[in-house]
């Protein structure tokens, strides 16, 4: 019996999302409810870009996008927004755009459907990421003057990382302050050499986004990143190449804080090797849930264990590895 309530509120969760219509409600035809996830091509119907935005059929469309994007690697995150002739705040180069990604904290098959700018579109509705919040707008027009520091009536809602926080020895959950949690840390001397200091850290954290009144979408990913020591003695992001091993699974629960069922309940079993000059994410587990009326209220609780190994690619004999059951 138990198994049937969880599926009940997993189903409901996508129906409530097909018909909620955004941070703006509007009615959606019975096929938008549960759409076939499919990564779609450049000459869709259901996605264009127009302007430099990803355009989106309807929220059903970029639910069923986000959920086949979430499994996969950044390589062929980069080959999608090719093949759309897009250029996304995963593909940017720019420092505004890494700030952009820094400040909320996205995982990373996110910002494969978001602009340098933060910005997308769904129907006629526009999307622009702003000071810990993601805006909507009824116009074009209206979207360009806020940017342009005008009042505009709209709509917002919290977007950003919510740390995760340990509860007991095999569980972990989630809490609403903002950050990571950075908890295996690697500190080591590059070749040998302590005037260049390296640090391997392997960390979760969770992504939550308002997506309409009391409705919410969230994602649970794994990072596992390098850093240098600069002169002032602050840790930044390193730029050697680097690989990532890992095998990791267990299972990952979604809830409203008060609510006895999970919205999504999902296992998970993930085996990657990648070799890359930037710092990798792996998204364990996404879910639309509805219910709770602040970030606070939302929160996963999961389990991971297995193995994570990490290197730079030049200096194997500093390998850093995790390997037990209770790895969160």
């Amino acid at each position: 019996m138990k198994n049937k309530q969880i599926k009940l509120r997993v189903a409901s969760a996508f129906l409530a999302f097909g018909l909620m219509g955004g941070l703006i409600s509007c009615s959606k035809q019975e096929a938008d409810v549960a759409p076939t996830p499919t990564v779609t091509t450049a000459d869709s119907a259901d996605v264009r870009v127009v302007e430099g935005r990803l355009v989106f059929k309807d929220q059903s469309t970029l639910a069923s996008i986000l959920s086949t994007l979430a499994s996969k690697s950044d390589a062929e995150l980069k080959a999608w927004d090719t093949n759309l002739n897009f250029t996304s705040l995963n593909k940017s180069t720019s420092k505004e755009a890494a700030a952009l990604r820094e400040e909320f904290g996205f995982p990373r098959h996110l910002t494969a459907v978001i602009n340098p700018n933060g910005e997308y579109q769904v129907g006629n509705l526009y999307y622009y990421f702003k000071a810990g919040q993601v805006h909507e707008f009824k116009t074009q027009a209206d979207m360009l003057a806020f940017q342009q520091n005008q009042t505009v009536e709209h709509r917002s809602a919290f977007a950003g990382r919510t740390k995760v926080q340990d509860t007991e020895a095999s569980r972990s959950q989630a809490n609403s302050s903002y950050g990571r949690d950075g908890k295996y840390q690697y500190d080591f001397c590059l070749w040998n050499d302590c005037g260049s200091r390296r640090k391997i850290v392997f960390e979760r954290y969770i992504y939550t986004q308002g997506m309409g009144v009391d409705y919410w979408y969230t994602a649970l990913v794994l990072a596992v990143k390098l850093e240098f020591r600069n002169s002032k003695g602050q840790w930044r992001v390193a730029g050697e190449q680097r690989v990532v091993d890992l095998a990791i699974s267990g299972d990952a629960n979604s809830i409203i804080s008060g609510s006895t069922q999970p919205w999504c309940s999902k296992p998970f079993n993930i085996t990657a090797y990648n070799e890359t000059n930037y710092d990798q994410e792996y998204t364990i587990a996404d879910c639309y849930m509805g219910g709770g009326s602040d970030p606070s209220s939302v929160y996963w609780d999961f389990s991971i264990s297995g193995r994570i190994s990490s290197w730079v690619s030049s200096d194997q004999g500093h390998t850093y590895t995790e390997n037990k059951y209770d790895l969160w």
